[in-house]
């Protein structure tokens, strides 16, 4: 049996006043979102800044201490969700695409630097896609009706089949295609839904071509402008190749000595590259060489997992202190944050086959590393080589990781390979005018 209790607007008032004197963010947001609620359902334009309070004090919390961290979370965008679903109802699209922002990347909305770049962020709620195409002359706001699971299974198979990429095409960026005249560079700031989706591998069936024909396409963390670029004589890469981990920890990984290949193809673009490999590949050692170079290059085990449950890591070469295993969560802590681009060359773990390195990005772009390029699935040996010697002979040349990333794309195109749609570029935000710096 259970009790249903009435609670007043005044009650909660006064709750809500009081865990704000106490500063306790995580109740001032779910009774804020209750307060919401009761005005939303009364059609109270008066929700909207109770959404913002709760909104902003969601943003506040300190997730670490939350024991069931999944159920939280699924209560976080459910409640979100309600709130941009009155939002846009009432006309405030704006406000919607500001708390979104707000919520994925703890920061603010400043447009692109310049009308070539366009951002573009989507939205699933359960029976739609909403997608804000922004530019410096403005915000604009599209929703067409599909249903979220749909949408799920579309972006799973997306990764693999070329119709059902055609299929998100379709979805996402064809009714969008009247607000991109005259762009070039793409920056995805995307539902979680997403993760993992190359959307420069997203086919056009009408044009029969791929974005990434059209566009420079990489995915955001913020929508705010991004570090400027480190000088040009930082660009030296330090490589970490097959390194030897605890094979009592991860029985399951093989060595990866095709790995030794990927480095020398990168040395020949960059003689005075060092490349770490077996027990000289430690966490400990990377960090010790670090300052020294500019690009991180990683080529070895990644085990991808629910960031909500099973953590994701870089397997490095263990010693006496530790296994190898670099965690996301630890990767904040570390120091690359002095690279101004990091690959994770990575084959997915045979352990738990997913592979989905998304939350490594996501903590190395938080650690102040501008540019991140890394595996989704994964790739053999020799063509991980070739794709990476053509990447870094344009780098040499252009010290510009977009132009480089997407010149390997298309000659890998030209060659009839379908190596490239395998890797993905992550942004710490808007380019910053990058082209500009490199160019002088």
């Amino acid at each position: 049996r259970t009790t249903t209790f009435r609670v007043t607007e005044a009650e909660l008032d006064r709750s809500i006043d009081a865990c704000r004197a106490q500063s306790d963010q995580f109740r001032l947001s779910r009774l804020s979102f209750a307060r919401a609620g009761l005005r939303a359902q009364a059609g109270s334009v008066e929700a909207i800044g109770d959404y913002d309070a709760a909104i902003a004090a969601l943003s506040r919390v300190d997730a670490t201490g939350i024991a069931d961290l999944r159920t939280w979370r699924e209560g976080m965008r459910q409640s979100l969700d309600e709130a941009i679903r009155f939002a846009i109802k009432s006309g405030r699209d704006a406000d919607a695409l500001r708390w979104i922002v707000l919520i994925r990347s703890h920061g603010s909305i400043s447009h692109p630097p310049n009308d070539q770049t366009v951002a573009l962020v989507y939205w699933a709620l359960s029976d739609c896609i909403c997608s804000w195409v922004i530019r410096p002359s403005g915000v604009f706001f599209h929703a067409e009706p599909f249903s979220r699971p749909s949408l799920a299974r579309m972006a799973q198979a997306a990764r693999e089949d070329q119709g059902a990429a055609a299929d998100l095409y379709d979805t996402l960026l064809r009714p969008l295609e009247g607000d991109l005249r005259g762009a070039t560079d793409l920056v995805i700031f995307a539902d979680e839904l997403f993760s993992g989706v190359p959307f420069a591998a997203l086919y056009d069936r009408r044009r029969h071509n791929y974005v990434v024909e059209h566009f420079d396409v990489r995915s955001a963390r913020t929508l705010s402008l991004a570090k400027t670029p480190v000088p040009s004589n930082s660009w030296t890469p330090l490589i970490v190749a097959d390194p030897a981990f605890d094979a009592t920890v991860l029985p399951d990984l093989p060595r990866l000595p095709g790995a030794i290949a990927e480095a020398k193809a990168i040395k020949e673009s960059f003689p005075r590259a060092r490349i770490l490999t077996g027990t000289g590949a430690t966490v400990d050692i990377v960090e010790q060489a670090a300052p020294q170079y500019g690009v991180l290059h990683v080529a070895a085990h990644a085990i991808g997992g629910d960031a909500a449950m099973t953590p994701s890591a870089v397997v490095l070469a263990s010693d006496s202190a530790r296994s190898g295993l670099l965690y996301a969560s630890e990767i904040r802590a570390k120091i690359f944050g002095c690279f101004h681009l990091v690959v994770i060359s990575a084959c997915r773990s045979a352990a738990d086959g997913k592979g989905d390195i998304s939350d490594i990005a996501e903590a190395l772009l938080a650690a102040g590393v501008p540019s991140v390029i890394g595996s989704v699935s994964d790739v053999a040996d020799a063509q991980s080589a070739e794709f990476y010697g053509d990447f870094y002979r344009v780098l040499a040349l252009t010290k510009d990781p977009a132009a480089a990333f997407r010149r390997a794309q298309l000659d890998d195109i030209r060659r009839h390979s379908s190596t490239w749609k395998n890797y993905m570029m992550f942004t710490a935000g808007w380019p910053a005018n990058e082209r500009e710096e490199t160019s002088r």
